[in-house]
């Protein structure tokens, strides 16, 4: 029977064009999905009004996206003739109006040197590289016992694809359960599974991470562990007690959204930059790029170039065999090694110096945490 259930829910979700999470690149300073609505006098004051309203709210998504949230209450509160200047551009999603009414949903894009000047002026420690996807594997836990990954009774599943929560810094992907997926991962990790285990599945959706995220369902609420394969100490774990009108859909679509915010809160600890003046130099190394030809090094330096973190790229010397590279950047040596292998590059120190080479193989595991 659960075996049927498994085949229906896949059946279902393929039926019914279920996305699974975006697995898009990231653009840290673009927030889209803003919902604005305003009245006024006329359909162009209404407008007017909204949009001002939008970049207000976009402004503040995104100055939480990339600072932690220990910092939340010292964000600054700019004037919205100081967001305009900082605002790159805007698209309108979907939109209605009237005479007196207009309702849109909209997407921002903000310059990203003029965001940073103004939290390193604030005195605010930010994070700004987007992680490679995390797969997140739903495991349902309902208070009748048991545990659940691809049966038709995972609520816990159908929440995440129901409504995917948003993601800022991590995008968060999440299988759909398809026949493909079930071969992959027949059933509910053990504890000890290590990363093996998923490494078909990180495979297939192209991800960077999994971890499995258990929701253990009782009559007060949903308990959360999150944890890496093969790790006996969990990611972070939590409680979110049910309020007294609160649906379990509901319940399990808030708890889906708390373990994205773990998740990002996780990534901002490791990746966030302490502001310095402007005149401050930045972090340099100097690294040996070993190359089997040019297209090598051109496809190393637009991996380089597409992370923030990296702020200068100066070209020392270059053959068909090695390039010779120095790297300015914004933290440490530690939190480089980290960024790059985002983009999938590899910073090695050897006893010639530093190393760093492109690598397109996958390993099923997350890069070590700076110590």
């Amino acid at each position: 029977m659960a075996a049927a259930r498994r085949l229906v829910l896949a059946g279902l979700l393929l039926a019914l064009g279920v996305p699974t999470l975006a697995r898009a690149a990231v653009d840290p300073f673009s927030v889209s999905g803003v919902s604005v609505d305003a009245t006024a006098a006329t359909a162009a004051a209404a407008r007017d009004a909204a949009l001002a309203e939008g970049q207000r709210k976009a402004f503040r998504v995104l100055l939480e996206r990339l600072a932690a949230p220990a910092d939340y209450g010292r964000l600054p509160h700019p004037s919205d003739a100081e967001i305009t200047p900082l605002v790159a551009g805007f698209q309108v999603q979907e939109e209605r109006a009237s005479t007196v009414r207009y309702l849109a949903t909209l997407s921002y894009s903000f310059r990203p040197n003029a965001v940073r000047a103004l939290l390193r002026n604030a005195g605010i420690p930010f994070a700004e590289t987007a992680s490679r996807p995390v797969l997140v594997v739903p495991v349902f836990k309902p208070a009748s016992g048991g545990a659940l990954l691809w049966d038709g009774q995972n609520a816990w599943l159908r929440a995440w694809l129901d409504k995917p929560p948003p993601t800022g810094l991590v995008p968060v992907v999440v299988p759909a359960g398809g026949p493909e997926d079930v071969a992959a991962l027949p059933a509910p990790p053990e504890a000890t599974a290590g990363p093996a285990a998923l490494a078909p599945l990180l495979q297939r959706y192209d991800a960077g991470e999994a971890v499995i995220a258990e929701a253990a369902l009782d009559a007060g609420g949903v308990n959360l562990t999150v944890r890496s394969p093969g790790s006996s100490d969990p990611v972070f774990s939590d409680r979110l007690a049910q309020a007294g009108v609160e649906g379990q859909a509901d319940l399990l679509r808030r708890a889906a959204a708390r373990v994205v915010q773990g998740l990002e809160e996780r990534w901002k600890r490791e990746t966030v930059v302490q502001p310095r003046p402007d005149d401050a130099d930045a972090g340099g190394l100097t690294v040996r790029v070993p190359l089997q030809g040019l297209n090598d090094w051109l496809e190393l330096r637009r991996r380089l170039a597409a992370t923030g973190f990296v702020q200068g790229i100066a070209l020392k010397s270059l053959s068909r065999r090695e390039a010779i590279v120095a790297l300015s950047f914004a933290g440490d040596a530690g939190q480089l090694k980290l960024v790059l292998a985002q983009r999938q590059l590899a910073l090695e120190e050897t006893p010639d110096g530093w190393t760093l080479r492109a690598v397109g193989v996958q390993t099923g595991e997350r890069p070590p945490t700076p110590q």
